[in-house]
């Protein structure tokens, strides 16, 4: 997955700005991952033809392509709220806005508290999700931007009212997107 990579950056950048800073040697176990990268790339080169076929699958099966983020916002925009879409996925696309939404906010928050390295991670997540033709399963991605789920574990611990709050807007959109899955509908 891609967001290997904005891990790596963020992993980076968390070196770069930890006082006391860990040693260079350390520096060096985060080029492992580039190796497994390249190792990918050539397999694709290899087996395909093509280092970036990953990429052009995206593209060529659901017509997903690196734009401006306005357009893609857009395009999600009418997906969601334009009668484009049957309604089980027009309320996917919803997802997809409130994830992207959320995601945004929870990075500049965490630029505001100086967790510069959590916040590159999330905050490349988000801008990839937020390129893309349209939001296409931001809901799902959100799942691994673990910077969030701690900020609300942080969170709940100060404020114990948000954690029912969560738990009552969570629970339920969990039960209607397992629902949409065992019956077959896309649970985005």
């Amino acid at each position: 997955r891609v967001n290997g990579v904005f891990l790596l950056a963020g992993l980076v950048v968390l070196f770069l700005t930890t006082r006391p800073r860990p040693a260079w040697s350390d520096l060096a176990w985060l080029a492992l991952p580039l190796g497994v990268l390249a190792g990918y790339g050539v397999y694709l080169q290899t087996a395909l033809g093509d280092p970036l076929a990953w990429l052009h699958a995206q593209s060529q099966g659901w017509g997903r392509h690196v734009g401006s983020p306005l357009t893609a916002l857009h395009a999600t925009w009418v997906a969601a709220f334009g009668g484009t879409q049957p309604p089980a996925y027009a309320w996917m696309f919803r997802l997809d806005l409130l994830a992207v939404a959320v995601g945004a906010l929870t990075t500049f928050w965490l630029v505001g508290r100086g967790w510069y390295g959590e916040a590159v991670y999330l905050g490349l997540s988000v801008i990839a999700m937020s390129t893309a033709t349209w939001y296409l399963s931001a809901g799902r991605a959100s799942l691994l931007w673990f910077p969030l789920w701690l900020a609300l574990a942080r969170a709940t611990r100060r404020w114990p009212w948000l954690w029912y709050a969560y738990l009552a807007f969570a629970a339920p959109v969990s039960l209607l997107l397992v629902v949409v899955f065992t019956r077959g509908g896309w649970a985005g």
